[in-house]
């Protein structure tokens, strides 16, 4: 097994830097919950596995832990999603990804046991949950109206990963119904689906309750969605437009009408801290629990011989990451995709490019032996959410590294910090001795893995509620020095940390700040693209979303309708997957519709009201709906994509 090993190279260690982080910074930047979701990539060489077991039913039998698994009963627990598959992950021979849930109290010594540090190669970690002691779910039965096959017609399954999601809208009903199949709402406390946290609602479930509520769609909100404003936290659906809502009608949204049937929708609407805090954005586990939910609720709906095509929209992506098609979600993205042609339940995986381009979170390292090269790191004030940085080497690079994180002049403490393969890892206290920056050296102990360096900075601002302890970073510039002792080109990204529209703000988005980067032209425009003759590190290029480099994910990009030229926010290529057949995005679509109309309209989150958002998250649904229609009256999905539609 390739495992990745402490600097002394003594201890087996797997790539898990923001877990330490979480257990250094004594979880500061989480909200409550005495469950920590983790998503684990596992080595199923080591495996203990009886017969003909799966490495998935091996690793989810827990034997690999504990001599007898009940004893981890209080300790750690793995959902049905997991435990009983889904047919495709049933019989995957080659699935080596699972996610569990650890207690917040005994995380810390569950990493450091030898069977988690030989067993797992890497994870991630996700916001905490409460889990009820959950009776056993009933048997699922395929529902009544969406579950029905329509005579003559093929149906396409339209599958949305998202946040605050309107499903009482009108858009979503037709003249039966809710065409909303399964909804889970991860955010909220219950029984949710196969024994995961969250609510569960079926097509027949939204009737009901819009029933029961007079038709009143606030009411049903406040009973099921979230919206009591009495308990802490952001309230998607009490705004009057969303993002999940506008992504999905784009995607799926219609009139009622007698030809009503054809595409069933499958929704799953992440937790705010998913998507929406910048101190622990945490997307990874849940956009993989909706992909596993989507699946086997669309395996719950086929009826006999059908073919059921599944179109999944993800409209959001991190800026960190490596960007060659290996982080694990992407990974996991490629699997499904490839694993389900076919099949009866074919999936293809539609992902917003990303709208980094202007901001200043990449760049490109030419470095050359034993000659330092400086970047410079600029933290805002006023940010209530940490900074982070990934430094990632290229594959079976030569030589090592060295990093060093440097604290702006003058800061008391312990300034500065220096980690590489043999000193790692590493970290700046301030005058008081409290924690304000943490780096790590993680070797690449992964299937496709590149070593990388990852850099945590601590918040800039106070806590008015001074739940995050003392420790407050200086803002200014801070330096990072990279050193190697080879030549070799190394690619950094920094974490989005600002705070997401609608939102109370609380981060502010860190950057590099180059004085040789060219940000207007001699007329005082803008400059979209890298001149050829820039000199500057900082790169307009390589910013796509850290998961939109798979080799088999739908990757869109966005123009503007009046004239058909790409935004200037849009994400660029090229990216470092060499399997990829195009440098990404795959294809274009709509999401402005002029330079003074900006964005497109669609459904907000009452029935009868629109609203307009931009960004790439409004073309991937457009070029959802396009994969969805094509599959519909062909049958199969279109041999190529368009460059734009």
């Amino acid at each position: 097994m390739a495992t990745a090993t402490h600097g002394n190279g003594k201890t087996p260690r797997p790539a898990q830097p923001l877990l330490e982080w979480a257990i250094a910074t004594k979880f500061a930047y989480l909200r409550e919950g005495e469950w920590l979701p983790l998503l684990v990539e596992f080595e199923p060489a080591v495996l203990p596995r009886q017969g003909n077991q799966t490495p998935l039913q091996a690793f989810t039998s827990l034997e690999w832990l504990a001599t007898d698994p009940r004893t981890l009963v209080d300790i750690l627990h793995v959902p049905e999603l997991f435990t009983k598959p889904t047919e495709l992950l049933a019989m995957a021979k080659n699935f080596h990804f699972c996610v569990v849930f650890v207690r917040r109290d005994q995380l810390e010594k569950l990493i450091q046991t030898p069977e988690w540090n030989q067993t797992i190669l890497r994870a991630e970690i996700g916001p905490p949950v409460d889990l009820p002691h959950l009776p056993k779910p009933p048997a699922q039965n395929a529902p009544a109206g969406p579950g029905v096959a329509p005579t003559g017609s093929q149906r396409v399954v339209i599958g949305v990963i998202d946040q605050g999601i309107a499903f009482a809208n009108a858009r979503f009903r037709n003249l039966s119904g809710s065409r909303i199949a399964y909804l889970w709402q991860q955010e909220f406390f219950g029984p949710g689906p196969s024994m995961a946290p969250g609510v569960e609602l079926t097509a027949a479930e939204i009737d009901a309750a819009l029933l029961a509520c007079g038709g009143d769609e606030d009411h049903v909100y406040r009973r099921f969605g979230g919206m009591d404003f009495t308990q802490p936290g952001y309230k998607a659906l009490g705004r009057s437009s969303t993002h999940g809502t506008h992504v999905l009608d784009l995607a799926a949204g219609e009139a009622p009408s007698a030809d009503e049937k054809k595409y069933p929708i499958i929704a799953v609407d992440m937790p705010d801290e998913a998507v929406g805090d910048p101190a622990a954005s945490m997307l990874t586990i849940h956009a993989f629990l909706g992909l596993v939910y989507i699946l086997s609720r669309t395996q719950l709906m086929l009826t006999a011989d059908e073919k059921l095509p599944i179109i999944v929209n993800l409209s959001y992506g991190p800026q960190e990451g490596p960007h060659d098609g290996n982080a694990m979600l992407e990974v996991i993205m490629d699997f499904f995709v490839k694993a389900s042609k076919g099949s009866r339940t074919p999936m293809q995986i539609v992902l917003a490019g990303g709208n980094f381009r202007q901001f200043r979170v990449h760049a490109e390292l030419k470095l050359q032996p034993r000659r330092v090269r400086t970047c410079n790191w600029r933290l805002q004030p006023g940010s209530r959410s940490p900074s982070v940085m990934e430094l990632w080497l290229p594959h079976a690079a030569a030589g090592d590294i060295a990093v060093t994180l440097s604290a702006p002049k003058g800061t008391p403490g312990s300034p500065a910090l220096t980690v590489s393969p043999t000193q790692t890892p590493g970290k700046i206290n301030d005058a008081n001795g409290n924690l304000i920056a943490h780096a790590d050296y993680v070797p690449a102990g992964w299937a496709g893995g590149r070593s990388h360096v990852v850099l945590n900075i601590v918040r800039t601002a106070a806590d008015p509620a001074s739940e995050w302890g003392e420790a407050i970073a200086p803002p200014g510039i801070w330096e990072v020095k990279v050193a190697t002792t080879a030549a070799m080109d190394v690619h950094a990204w920094i974490k989005r940390a600002d705070t997401p529209r609608g939102r109370p703000a609380m981060g502010r988005q860190s950057y590099f700040d180059d004085p040789a980067y060219p940000r207007f032209d001699t007329g005082g425009r803008r400059v979209e693209n890298d001149p050829s003759t820039s000199e500057s590190y900082v790169r307009r290029s390589h910013t796509l979303s850290g998961i939109a480099t798979g080799s088999e994910t739908i990757v869109v990009g966005a123009y503007r309708q009046s004239n058909g030229a790409v935004t200037a926010y849009s994400s660029k290529g090229p990216h470092l997957n060499p399997t990829r057949a195009r440098n990404a995005p795959d294809t274009l679509a709509p999401a402005e519709r002029s330079v003074v109309l900006h964005g497109l309209l669609a459904a907000g989150s009452r029935s009868g009201s629109s609203a307009a958002m931009n960004g790439t998250s409004a073309a991937a649904p457009r070029m959802t709906r396009w994969l969805a229609t094509q599959w519909q009256s062909t049958g199969k999905a279109p041999a190529t994509l368009p460059p734009k539609i």
